[in-house]
C-alpha cells in the first residue's frame, strides 16, 4: 500500500540541537510509544494520537522531540518533570492511507530513544477476506465504516511519589490574529452619504484542523457578532477575514481590532487606528421659542385633556451652508442632553421639542452647537388645585399659517410645518375645551381636544404644529374650534393657505 503522510501537528521540522537541558535529578529513561488507534480503517481524514513517558529526577526540564517515518524529526520540545515522570503527547492528521511508524527521542550529551511504534490507516471501507473455496460476501450496502478498536496511550506506573502529569488536549491550539488596515480609515471629506468601511485582517493558527471564533472590535465600545472560522484538515493554516458595513461618518478618531473568543481565553490583536473628518459639518445659528409661555391649571393635567400636558417649544436651526450636518445638544434647565445630528439640505429646519408639566415652576430650553449655546427660552408652570368648571370664552384672532403660501418644488420635504397661533380670551376663571381644524376641501383634519385654563378674566394664546407634504397645488383653511360638538360651540375667524408647486 503506498504510504501518503497526512500533515504533523507537533510543529516545523527542527535540526538537532547542539546541546540540550540536562536532567539534575539522575539519568533519564524513555518508554515506548503507543497509538491510539494504531489500525485504523475508515472515513478519513483521521487523527492518531501518540504518546510516550519520560522518566527523571523532580525538578529535571528535559528536551525531546518525535521521530517519524522517512528519517524527519519534530521540532525540539522542553517539558518539566514534576515528580519522577512525565507523559507527553502527539497528534498527526491523515487524509489518505498510510503506514508508518513513530518514536520519542530525548537530546542530552547523549540521546535516548524509545521503542518506536508502528500504525497503518486506511481510508476505506472494510477489508473483505476470501479463504479457501468460500467466496467473499457481496454487500447489499455500503458498509459502516469504523475505526478498530484500540489500547488507549499507556502511560507507565509511577515510582515513590505518584505525579503523572498531562494536559487534556496534547497540542492545544493557538490563534494568531492580525489586524492589517481599515478601507476609508483615513477620511476627509463629505459625510453627507453613507459610505463602506472595510476593516481587514487575517487569523493564524498552529495546527489544523481547528475551529476559531472571532469578533470584530472598536475602541468606543462596540462589538460585532461573532463569527466562526473553520480551517480543514490538510488545508491552509492562514485566511484572510473582513468585516464590511455601510456606516454615516462622523468626524472622531479611533482603533479597531480583532479579538479571538475562542480556543483559550479571549485576547485582542494589534489595533488599527482611525482618522475622520467631516468636511460638511458647519456652525449653525440657532433659535428657540417657547410656544406656551406660561400654563395656569392642574397639575399634573387631568387625564383625558390631550394637548395639554406638554410644553411645546420650536427650535429653527440655520446653516451656514448646506448642505450641512450640524450636531448640537438640547439643554433642559440648564443640563446637557446627548449629541444629536441633523442633516440639512435646505437652508434651515425647524423641530418641536416638549417636555411634560410635572409640578410648578419653570422649565428652560436652550440649544447647543459646537460649544455655543443659543437663547434660551422659557416655560412658567403654575398649578391650581381642584378641577375648574367650564369658562365662557371666545376666540381673538387665529394667524394665518406660517409659510402660508407655498411655493416650491412639491414632494421632496417630508417634514415641512407650519405653526398656528390663535388667542383664547375668557369672561372669568375655567377650563376652556378647544381643537384646530383643518379644512382642505373634500377633507377636514380635526385636532383632538385640548384645554386651556383660566383663574379669572384674562387672554391666553394656544399653539399648535401642522405637518404636511405639498405634493400637488392645493389650498386650505385653518380655524381654531372652543367648546367643540356643543350648543355653544364657538369658531374663529379663519386662516388660509396655498400650495404652487414648481414643475
Amino acid at each position: 500500500m503506498a504510504a501518503a503522510v497526512g500533515a504533523a501537528l507537533c510543529g516545523v521540522l527542527a535540526a538537532t540541537p547542539a546541546a540540550a537541558v540536562a536532567a539534575p535529578g539522575g539519568p533519564v529513561t524513555v518508554s515506548a510509544t503507543k497509538a491510539s488507534p494504531a489500525r485504523y480503517n475508515g472515513d478519513c481524514p483521521v487523527d492518531v494520537g501518540f504518546a510516550a513517558t519520560i522518566k527523571a529526577g523532580p525538578g529535571s526540564k528535559v528536551k525531546y522531540r518525535w521521530l517519524y517515518e522517512g528519517g524527519k524529526a519534530g521540532a525540539v520540545r522542553t517539558v518539566l518533570v514534576k515528580g519522577r515522570q512525565v507523559t507527553v503527547w502527539d497528534r498527526r492528521t491523515f487524509t489518505a492511507d498510510t503506514r508508518g511508524w513513530q518514536a520519542l527521542q530525548v537530546l542530552g550529551t547523549r540521546r535516548k530513544t524509545g521503542a518506536k511504534t508502528t500504525f497503518r490507516v486506511g481510508c476505506h471501507g472494510p477489508v473483505i477476506v476470501q479463504s479457501g473455496s468460500t467466496p467473499a460476501p457481496v454487500p447489499t450496502s455500503s458498509p459502516t465504516r469504523k475505526p478498530e478498536p484500540s489500547t488507549p496511550p499507556a502511560t507507565a506506573q509511577p515510582t515513590a511519589t505518584p505525579t503523572t502529569s498531562g494536559t487534556p488536549d496534547p497540542d492545544p491550539v493557538k490563534v494568531t490574529a492580525t489586524a492589517t488596515g481599515i478601507t476609508n480609515g483615513n477620511y476627509e471629506g463629505s459625510c453627507w452619504n453613507p459610505r463602506y468601511w472595510t476593516t481587514s485582517g487575517t487569523l493564524k493558527v498552529s495546527r489544523v484542523p481547528a475551529t476559531v471564533k472571532y469578533r470584530w472590535v472598536d475602541s468606543n465600545g462596540w462589538k460585532s457578532g461573532e463569527f466562526t472560522q473553520e480551517f480543514a484538515a490538510g488545508g491552509a493554516t492562514e485566511v484572510p477575514v473582513k468585516y464590511e458595513e455601510k456606516v454615516a461618518f462622523d468626524t472622531r478618531t479611533g482603533w479597531r481590532a480583532i479579538e479571538v473568543v475562542s480556543p483559550g481565553a479571549p485576547t485582542l490583536s494589534n489595533k488599527v487606528d482611525y482618522d475622520i473628518k467631516c468636511t460638511d459639518a458647519t456652525d449653525a445659528k440657532v433659535t428657540v421659542t417657547a410656544l406656551r409661555p406660561s400654563y395656569d391649571g392642574v397639575c399634573p393635567p387631568p387625564t383625558g385633556d390631550p394637548g395639554v400636558g406638554d410644553l411645546p417649544f420650536t427650535v429653527r436651526i440655520e446653516a451656514e451652508k448646506t448642505p450641512a450636518i450640524v450636531k448640537f445638544r438640547r439643554i433642559w434647565n440648564g443640563t446637557p442632553g446627548p449629541v444629536e445630528e441633523v442633516r440639512l439640505n435646505e437652508p434651515y429646519r425647524t423641530f418641536a421639542a416638549h417636555k411634560p408639566i410635572t409640578g410648578a415652576g419653570t422649565v428652560t430650553l436652550a440649544i447647543e452647537v459646537n460649544g455655543v449655546r443659543s437663547n434660551t427660552a422659557t416655560s412658567t408652570v403654575t398649578c391650581q388645585n381642584g378641577p375648574l368648571p367650564e369658562a365662557e370664552a371666545q376666540v381673538e384672532k387665529v394667524t394665518a399659517p406660517e409659510k402660508a403660501e407655498y411655493l416650491y418644488y412639491c414632494g421632496w420635504n417630508p417634514d415641512y410645518r407650519h405653526y398656528l397661533s390663535g388667542a383664547i380670551t375668557a369672561k372669568g376663571p375655567g377650563r376652556v375645551p378647544y381643537r384646530w381644524v383643518i379644512d382642505h376641501g373634500s377633507v377636514k383634519e380635526k385636532s383632538a381636544v385640548g384645554y386651556v385654563y383660566f383663574h379669572g378674566q384674562g387672554s391666553q394664546t394656544q399653539h399648535a404644529v401642522w405637518a404636511t407634504q405639498p405634493t400637488y397645488n392645493a389650498s386650505a383653511s385653518v380655524w381654531l374650534e372652543l367648546f367643540p360638538d356643543t350648543p355653544k360651540a364657538v369658531t374663529s375667524n379663519v386662516g388660509l393657505y396655498r400650495a404652487v408647486c414648481r414643475l
